[in-house]
């Protein structure tokens, strides 16, 4: 096994591509065999079923994803533009009815009856944005 590079960990990476290459290929060949073993026509069925999601299916589960992708990932960047989205200072919002507002867009789409409970929420029982003595809510 080669030496870590504490100071250079893409080229660590990078150097080992054919190695992880030829895992991930093993790794789709028996997911796919899982699947067809399990009566499933992909992977993604046959783990679904494994977890148990009866509540909502594969095909919520995706939607729910293009909702974030569509509503909150340009969010995030509207509240962030101006700044580094990786630098520790442009990490808070300053825009709370914003940040609110798409939240509660995002719950309605996913479910109409979390975006009424958000919604209700809203009437003085978040507490976002920060003020003095209020502990922080980054994570490093």
């Amino acid at each position: 096994m080669r030496n870590f590079e504490p100071h250079n960990p893409v080229a660590y990476w990078l150097d080992r591509r054919d190695e992880l290459n030829e895992l991930m290929l093993r790794l789709l060949q028996a997911r796919r065999g899982l699947a067809q073993t399990g009566g499933e026509p992909t992977f993604l069925a046959y783990h679904w079923r494994q977890l148990n999601r009866l509540g909502y299916t594969i095909a919520d589960g995706q939607a729910f994803h293009r909702a974030v992708e569509t509503v909150v990932v340009p969010l995030v960047a509207k509240l962030r533009a101006g700044g580094d989205p990786l630098s520790q200072s442009s990490a808070e919002i300053t825009d709370l009815t914003l940040l609110v507002d798409g939240i509660e867009r995002i719950l309605q789409q996913i479910d109409p009856t979390f975006g009424t409970i958000f919604q209700r929420l809203r009437d003085g029982y978040l507490d976002l944005g920060s003020r003095p003595h209020k502990a922080g809510a980054v994570e490093e």
